[in-house]
This record gives structure tokens, sequence and C-alpha cells, in this order.
């Protein structure tokens, strides 16, 4: 798509081509694609490039893994079952690490057995057993 923006963007006189942003604005960012989705670790492209590499910083943030602590409110959605697979997911990680939150999620854990045990059967749905066990 760029190497079309390129050529289209070299047709303008030069006088142009900065107010035709359609066509010069980060058009020889070729390497950010396949930057953000891990196909290239380096480019000699964000050594010029501010943008690029600004995109890229942001994006590693987003990417990076979670290090906060699971909140009251994190355990509250995944005792209730309100948490979406994602989340599930997340917390299971971060709890993989961290003895804290490991110790909260079994906390829930035992509360659904000592609700089992108390019932005389199965805790009341959505339980956190029954998350873990899909």
């Amino acid at each position: 798509m760029n190497a079309r923006r390129r050529a289209e963007r070299d047709l303008l006189l030069p006088a142009h081509r900065e107010r035709a942003w359609w066509y010069s604005a980060r058009a020889d960012c070729d390497d950010l694609v396949a930057l953000l989705s891990g196909e290239r670790a380096d480019s000699p492209h964000l050594e010029t490039c501010d943008d690029c590499r600004r995109d890229l910083e942001v994006a590693r943030q987003v990417e990076a893994p979670r290090t906060r602590h699971l909140s009251a409110e994190d355990l509250w959605r995944l005792d209730t079952g309100a948490a979406n697979r994602a989340e599930r997911a997340a917390a299971d990680a971060h709890a993989r690490g961290c003895a804290e939150c490991s110790q909260a999620l079994r906390a829930l854990d035992e509360g659904e057995s000592a609700l089992e045990e108390a019932l005389g059967g199965d805790p009341p749905r959505p339980a956190l057993r029954a998350r873990r066990d899909e």
C-alpha cells in the first residue's frame, strides 16, 4: 500500500506534497506493521522516524504483562462469573507469579468448596470452580 502511496506522492509537485497528507504522511513507514506483529525485531527506519518509534512504544506498553495485583473488582468479577475468558486468563497468569494474588484466588476456590459442603452439593453457579473447569 505504501509503495502505491509513494508513487502517487511522487507525481505531485514538491510544493504540494505536504498538503496532500493522505499520500505523504508516513508513506515511508513500511516496517511498522512488521515490527508491531513481531515479524521484525528492529529496523533502520526507526532511527529516523519519531512517529514509528512512538507507535511502537505505545504498542509495547499495551502488550506488556500485567504488573498490578488483582483488585477487589477483579476478584468480584472472577467470583461472580462476570470476567471474560481473557480476564480470567490474565488473572491466572498473574497469580502464577504472585503469591498474594494466588492466595486470593485460592480463597475464592476454598469459599466455593465450603459452599458446596454446606449445601450438600454443587454451589450456585457461576462458581469459580465451574469457570476454571471450562
